[in-house]
């Protein structure tokens, strides 16, 4: 399934997988993604990307792209996700910042190697 708010993405652009509107800013509507469909496997490619504004709006993309992933990662741990990977575009060059989000979200480092969380890097 794809959970999407069509800020940058276009509804028609998913095929074969449900869509479900919604934002990574709400907690409540990925609480609700994860109660519907219970997912094997989180992919996370919500981060907004566009160099030059985030050279303009610096705080809207830290909020989107760090709030909304510690979003994501909180009610994966609450919902108990047992994928074998969360893969996340946003955070392939920040190590520390990836462990100081699953650390805030779990509370414990065990969970770092339960979920090993993974990104593709370049």
């Amino acid at each position: 399934m794809t959970l999407d708010n069509l800020v940058t993405g276009w509804q028609d652009a998913v095929k074969f997988v449900p869509f479900e509107r919604g934002d990574l800013l709400s907690r409540s509507d990925i609480d609700c993604v994860f109660e519907k469909y219970a997912p094997v496997a989180v992919m996370h490619f919500a981060a907004l990307s566009q160099v030059g504004e985030s050279m303009q709006k610096p705080g809207l993309y830290w909020q989107n792209n760090v709030i909304g992933s510690l979003n994501l990662i909180q009610s994966a741990v609450y919902h108990g996700y047992q994928g074998p990977k969360m893969s996340t575009t946003i955070l392939t060059r920040n190590q520390t910042l990836l462990n100081s989000l699953l650390l805030t979200a779990s509370g414990s480092r065990k969970t770092i190697h339960s979920m090993m969380l993974i990104s593709a890097l370049h």
